[in-house]
């Protein structure tokens, strides 16, 4: 018979990390990962494309509980993430505790064991309390142009990028201009014969003003931990304002006048960097500001003006034997196609958890992903959904800032249940479609919902179904208490063996 372990986490990027690291602090070290990845990293382990990096600064994307990485540059690039994480999982000791390249391909509650059967790669497991941590960034969008199966040359998403793949002498054809576009299309133009770059929309960019440090900046970020932390608290305070700001809920701050400001800035970087009105006009977005994703590069426009670029600002619409077939019609003939076409928001994990009426999650919900505080789902027991759950982003902080608070809310559940004799407990629905209401009806002020354009973080119903309906603070507020008559045990009645409202405990001081 299969061991029922305690605790099953599934994913090994930060938002993984984040949470073994806080299961620690609180005593329970019974755990085990499993991840379809060949080891830590997540994102970074996965994404290898020249030029790969992130667009936090440094001193913001880290853990809490790791701070103090004598980093080489402001915005970090992929080997020196990805080498971050694979340290910090090393000193936590999760190496011994972790099986690399299993993969869940479904899971559904065991009613007689009150356990996860969790069916994997490698065989089934069984665990008490089932996190998946499995990211935001695991579902690419890829061979979504017809005749894609019939190029003769080289073609792949930019997540699975050829290793060794340096793009040396070749024509190349990217397909999408968003982040991975940004950092992907100026490595292609130092290597490549001909760049070709399909935009379908043009993105705001700002500047990133990347900055290598010196051996002195080095070690004084590495040993004065308390700099660091009163440098994070400023950024923090700084994108909360911007946030409160575009979800409306600072009543004395002018969104349109604080958008308009950074539309300014990045039309004047555009101009700064981009002489020829024509092509200023092909990469001026006609969206407000926010709706997407914006940019940040230094090189992105100096690349396209290079005579071995050429922009094409329109959608690609065929792939062919030989090449790529604008929305226009116009051919091109390359070597290779690059698919810089971003990823699906990934709930899509969701299709694989089984609720315990049968269905899945996914199905269940109908295209509006739903989560109780964006982390746990109705007739799902013992259930967590860490960093791609819906709502459950902590966009007002960095990255990896959602898996620490998330974590505490995990530790405060199972202390619960622990401390009540309760072997199981789910979200009442109720509770979780009351939540999901007030998510939607916050996030619809924000310029993700309504900035005049598409983005890949709305639903089926035009929901946004990525971001913490709030800033930070309520986000922390709400993963402190655990309510209790929100909850019942399987095929039972609400539970309400203990007060109503119960705090986390030991919250550490960083996170308040």
């Amino acid at each position: 018979m299969t061991e029922i372990e305690k605790v099953l986490i599934v994913g090994s990027g930060g938002n993984a990390i984040a949470v073994a690291a806080r299961l620690a602090e609180a005593g329970i070290t019974d755990y085990r990962v499993i991840t379809a990845h060949g080891d830590y990293g997540g994102a970074w382990w996965v994404n290898r494309y020249p030029g790969c990096g992130v667009d936090t600064p440094a001193l913001d994307y880290q853990l809490e509980c790791a701070l103090g990485t004598p980093w080489t540059r402001e915005f970090p690039m992929q080997p020196e993430i990805l080498a971050y994480f694979q340290k910090v999982a090393r000193d936590l000791g999760m190496y011994e505790r972790t099986e690399f390249e299993v993969e869940m391909t479904s899971c559904r509650w065991d009613e007689a064991r009150a356990a996860w059967e969790v069916e994997t790669t490698r065989g089934p497991r069984r665990a008490r309390h089932l996190i998946l941590a499995t990211g935001f960034l695991d579902d690419a969008v890829s061979n979504v142009i017809p005749g894609y199966d019939s190029f003769r040359g080289r073609y792949f998403h930019s997540q699975h990028w050829p290793s060794g793949y340096t793009g040396e002498g070749d024509r190349i054809a990217v397909i999408g201009s968003g982040s991975s576009g940004l950092q992907i299309v100026p490595a292609m133009q130092r290597a490549g014969a001909e760049v070709v770059v399909f935009q379908r929309t043009p993105n705001w960019i700002l500047p990133q003003n990347q900055k290598i440090f010196t051996e002195e900046e080095r070690a004084f970020i590495a040993t004065n931990i308390d700099h660091i932390r009163k440098k994070r608290r400023e950024n923090e305070e700084w994108r909360r304002a911007g946030y409160r700001a575009d979800l409306e809920l600072d009543p004395d701050a002018d969104r349109e006048a604080m958008f308009a400001e950074i539309e300014a800035q990045a039309l004047a970087f555009l101009e700064q960097e981009v002489p020829d009105p024509e092509l200023r006009k092909l990469l001026t977005p006609d969206y407000n500001f926010g709706c997407k994703r914006p940019g940040m590069s230094d090189d992105w426009f100096r690349a396209l003006q290079q005579p071995n670029v050429e922009l094409v600002p329109e959608a690609a619409s065929a792939i062919t034997e030989d090449g790529v077939v604008s929305r226009s019609g116009r051919a091109f003939e390359v070597d290779t196609i690059v698919m810089a076409t971003g990823f699906r928001w990934g709930t899509s994990i969701l299709d694989r958890v089984q609720r315990r009426d049968g269905r899945s999650v996914a199905e269940a919900q109908g295209g509006h992903p739903r989560a109780y505080k964006g982390i746990q789902v109705s007739m799902c027991p013992n259930l967590f959904l860490v960093g791609g759950g819906p709502n459950g982003r902590a966009k007002s902080l960095g990255g990896l800032r959602t898996g620490e608070i998330a974590s505490h809310y995990i530790v405060t559940a199972i202390a619960h249940m622990e401390r009540t004799g309760v072997a199981a407990l789910e979200v009442l629905e109720e509770a979780e479609t009351e939540w999901k209401q007030r998510a939607d009806t916050i996030n619809a002020r924000g310029a993700y919902s309504s900035g005049q354009c598409t983005n890949y973080l709305t639903d089926d119903f035009g929901n946004n179904m990525a971001d913490w309906p709030g800033d930070d603070l309520d986000q922390i507020a709400q993963h402190t208490v655990f309510v209790a008559e929100h909850y019942r045990e399987p095929s039972s009645a609400p539970v309400s063996k203990t007060r109503g409202e119960e705090e986390t405990p030991q919250l550490s001081a960083a996170m308040r």
